[in-house]
């Protein structure tokens, strides 16, 4: 892949997500893909449960949008600096627990709130 490629495929990645399009998303990913969230301390390896983590940040940020500021490419990985702007709610599998969230210095958040935050990706 050439550089452009990469930082297509890394655009794409947002694209897929922002529609809500698991095929879409899945296919920017190999099977054996490792997912380190360094803002969570989630890691796995795998497309199905990468794809569970970002279903997750879907119910939690429901309308969330994505752009990529920054990217660097080095051989065939890239570094993504990605600002994300969406609602907070909570999540769907449990609606009484009080679900909160830490971006960066934003501190706790509520249901409801609008959020903008920066998240690096590799």
């Amino acid at each position: 892949m050439t550089e452009q490629d990469i930082i297509k495929l890394a655009q794409e990645m947002i694209d897929a997500h922002m529609a809500h399009d698991n095929g879409r998303l899945g296919a920017t990913v190999t099977d054996d893909f490792l997912y380190d969230e360094f803002g969570t301390q989630r890691s796995v390896r795998g497309r199905q449960a990468w794809l569970d983590i970002w279903q997750g940040w879907r119910q939690t940020f429901p309308d969330v949008k994505g752009a990529i500021t920054t990217i660097f490419v080095s051989g065939n990985q890239a570094l993504a600096e990605t600002v994300w702007d969406g609602t907070f709610s909570r999540r769907p599998d449990n609606p009484r627990r009080h679900h909160s969230c830490h971006w960066q210095t934003y501190g706790t958040i509520s249901s409801g709130i609008r959020v903008r935050g920066r998240r690096r990706k590799v």
